[in-house]
This record gives C-alpha cells, sequence and structure tokens, in this order.
C-alpha cells in the first residue's frame, strides 16, 4: 500500500541517509534513488550502491525530452538499483538494503 511504501521511504531514508522510491511504469516497479541535482553526487551513490549490490549495471538515469521547453530545471539524476514485477518484492528489496547498507 502507499502508506507501507512511505513508512519504507522514510526507514530507508534514516538508516542510510538516503531516500528511496518505488516507481511504477505500467510494467514493473523500480526501486529508485531520490533524485539529486548533482551528477557528480548521483555517481557517487552509484558507486556505493553498486558495491553494496556487487553489480556494476545498475542504472543511473535521467529525464530526456524531445522538447526542450518541457525539461526541468537543473536535470536531476537518480540511480535505478532494481526492478520488481510487484510492489511487495521492491519493498522487501528497500528493506533489505536498508538493514545491510551502512552510509
Amino acid at each position: 500500500s502507499f502508506n507501507n511504501s512511505f513508512s519504507l521511504a522514510n526507514d530507508a531514508s534514516r538508516k542510510t541517509n538516503y531516500s528511496f522510491e518505488i516507481t511504477f511504469n505500467n510494467n514493473l516497479f523500480s526501486v529508485r534513488s531520490e533524485p539529486r541535482n548533482s551528477l557528480e553526487d548521483a555517481l557517487k551513490i552509484h558507486k556505493e550502491l553498486a558495491s553494496y549490490t556487487g553489480d556494476d549495471a545498475i542504472g543511473l538515469i535521467h529525464q530526456c525530452y524531445e522538447d526542450t521547453g518541457l525539461r526541468p530545471d537543473p536535470i536531476r539524476y537518480q540511480i535505478q538499483v532494481a526492478a520488481f514485477q510487484n510492489k511487495s518484492n521492491a519493498e522487501r528489496y528497500i528493506s533489505e538494503i536498508t538493514s545491510n547498507l551502512t552510509v
């Protein structure tokens, strides 16, 4: 539920100093870091999360806009850590990250 996701996100933020969110693209639930304005900060988080997960292929993402007038300013970056077919698996993964990752 939304309330459970909100609680998990707050717990994750408290334990790791990172905020995580769950997004849905009509197919998969993605676990992502909170958006960052700085590419340098995003790359630092990417390195730490890749080290924790053992997966260099976790995604550094940003929004692309064909019409630059629609582009938010400044551009924001997120780390996509994982994707799941259901929300409960995404929530469990956030819980696992927060219990094992000390930042």
